[in-house]
């Protein structure tokens, strides 16, 4: 089990390098062109959608006259309008969801406000902190509100920025991961060539000849390392 150690870590990974690559090439798209990438986005929810609705629809006419059939239906074309919505204008959705992190932006100032003044009530000292966060999420929450789009961006890149660093966090697992795996397995080999020498000097028989090779049935034969990871 220990001898193997290493080599199970090498090939887990191989899933770790490519899942950090993709995520630094997406993360790049993300952070350099969010909008066009957020767009894409959409479009791909947006056939998804599509494709769902139609399979429902589908499941419909093979299920017509059962109960289960009319809300099949009825998800079905739900889903396909909205989808055939997202895909045609996802600029519009993108609009939206600015639309909807600005309002909650202004709710969240809002809040600082009433607690602002709740903290003054009390003669807490802390207040002004609470006057300083208000009023700067108000105005962002008034700029991205006339400028939803660029928000939507904003938030793309920092989406973009959290998986390139993410994907360095992986290739440094890798590293470091694979750093161990080599430690392991030179631990291993010293482990298994004390394991034969001890053997030998309890049986009388050599593992080795004078040049390192391994003798195997009387016969001097070239060592296979990678049978012995």
């Amino acid at each position: 089990m220990f001898r193997n150690l290493g080599e199970n870590i090498k090939k887990k990974l191989l899933a770790v390098n490519i899942w950090s690559l993709i995520l630094l090439i997406v993360g790049i798209f993300l952070l350099v062109r969010p909008e066009s990438t957020l767009f894409v986005i959409c479009r791909l929810l947006g056939v998804a959608m599509i494709v769902i609705g139609a399979l429902l629809i589908a499941s419909y006419i093979n299920m017509r006259g059962e109960p289960v059939a009319a809300g099949a239906l009825a998800g079905g074309v739900i889903l396909a309008v909205f989808g055939i919505f997202i895909a045609a204008r996802p600029d519009v959705v993108a609009a939206f969801a600015g639309i909807l992190f600005a309002v909650i932006l202004i709710s969240y100032a809002c809040g600082q406000f009433v607690e602002m003044s709740t903290l003054r009530t009390f003669h807490d000292d802390r207040w002004y902190l609470c006057l300083i966060g208000g009023i700067v999420t108000l105005i962002l929450g008034i700029v991205f509100l006339f400028h939803p789009m660029r928000l939507t961006a904003v938030l793309v890149q920092v989406a973009g920025a959290a998986m390139i660093y993410a994907a360095i966090c992986g290739f440094v697992f890798h590293k470091r991961t694979a750093d161990f795996a080599s430690e392991v397995h030179d631990a291993a080999e010293e482990f298994r060539r004390a394991e034969d020498e001890f053997e030998d000097e309890m049986t009388g028989r050599p593992h080795y000849d004078e040049n390192g090779q391994e003798i195997i049935d009387g016969t001097a034969t070239e060592e296979d390392v990678d049978d012995r990871k």
